[in-house]
């Protein structure tokens, strides 16, 4: 599920207590967090919420090691409770592979792919 709001573009992340005083917000009944996985989108940010598991505890750990490696978003808070983990990042400047002009152009898809593949090495 993604939910598309413009409520909190104006929310300025300084410090991870920036970030806790969102989670009471989230709670509300309106926006159901009973999912495994919520992505939240701003402007220019992504928070992304799911049930609290070694995988999802992995994929910050990952991501942070991964700064300045690859082209990942930056990770401005990380929190988690007895139920849930909270990331909020940045959103990576791009295009997703899947979108309309590549998929009608296989050459150009491919040769991005292997670029991005390489980039691994």
């Amino acid at each position: 599920m993604i939910i598309k709001s413009d409520i909190y573009t104006d929310i300025t992340i300084n410090k991870l207590d920036d970030l806790k005083k969102l989670k009471p917000l989230l709670m509300k009944k309106s926006i159901l967090l009973m999912m495994w996985e919520c992505k939240i989108l701003f402007n220019d940010k992504v928070l992304k919420i799911q049930t609290l598991s070694d995988e999802s505890e992995n994929e910050y750990h990952v991501m942070e090691w991964l700064q300045g490696k690859l082209p990942v978003p930056k990770i401005l808070g990380f929190e988690r409770d007895k139920k849930k983990t909270y990331i909020l990042m940045t959103k990576v400047a791009g295009e997703m592979s899947c979108a309309e002009k590549y998929l009608k152009k296989p050459e150009q898809l491919t040769t991005l792919l292997a670029e991005g593949l390489q980039m691994l090495c």
